[in-house]
């Protein structure tokens, strides 16, 4: 019966669950990055600066 109130341990498992998904699609998004011409990666809003 010790641990069967992990509150902790389901949320690290539910965040998991979570993260796992967007790190696919942020590979994806930087795939996708990776592909532009360098005059549109110099015109990014990525590389604005103040």
């Amino acid at each position: 019966m010790d641990g069967i109130d992990d509150l902790r341990g389901d949320r690290l498992v539910n965040l998991e669950k979570r993260v796992i998904p967007l790190e696919r699609e942020m590979t994806k998004v930087q795939e996708h990055w990776r592909k532009e011409s360098e005059i549109e990666q110099e015109l990014s809003l990525d590389n604005f600066r103040n």
